[in-house]
């Protein structure tokens, strides 16, 4: 059986907000000097194996903003994941004006690793949430990591 696609076999608008832990970061492009070069501007940057409670299985989920990709790259080729932590991803499309401008869409955090059953744990999420400090954010800029 094969992995199904964000956008294609699940709609996109199904996971809007929803967290997911990121299995597997599989680059398609690559970052030389601060800069993106893809070899094929129809192919997708990078693909990256996702799970979640609220997926039966496992999910691609394809990057198609440089910059979301650029901050993947930066989190899993510069700065690495310890065995300790994961990284959680939520899809976040832009609302109102930002709509029409081609924003970055993906809003990476860092957390400690089984952080993902304790956001869907209805006893912990919210006080989860709110007490639990992520280790790196990324939404949308080149920011420190």
């Amino acid at each position: 059986m094969s992995t199904p696609v964000i956008g294609m076999q699940i709609p996109w608008k199904s996971i809007a907000e929803q967290y997911f832990r990121i299995k597997h970061f599989t680059a398609l492009a690559k970052v030389e000097n601060g800069k993106v070069i893809s070899s094929n501007v129809t192919m997708p940057y990078a693909l990256v194996e996702i799970e979640s409670p609220i997926l039966p299985n496992d999910g691609s989920l394809p990057v198609v903003h440089r910059l979301d990709f650029y901050n993947l790259w930066r989190i899993f080729e510069e700065r690495t994941i310890r065995d300790d932590e994961e990284v959680i991803v939520v899809y976040s499309p832009p609302k109102g004006l930002a709509k029409l401008l081609a924003q970055p869409k993906l809003i990476l955090l860092i957390y400690p690793r089984g952080s993902l059953e304790r956001i869907y744990d209805p006893q912990q999420s919210l006080s989860f949430l709110e007490k639990t400090p992520n280790l790196g954010v990324l939404h949308g800029l080149k920011g420190s990591i």
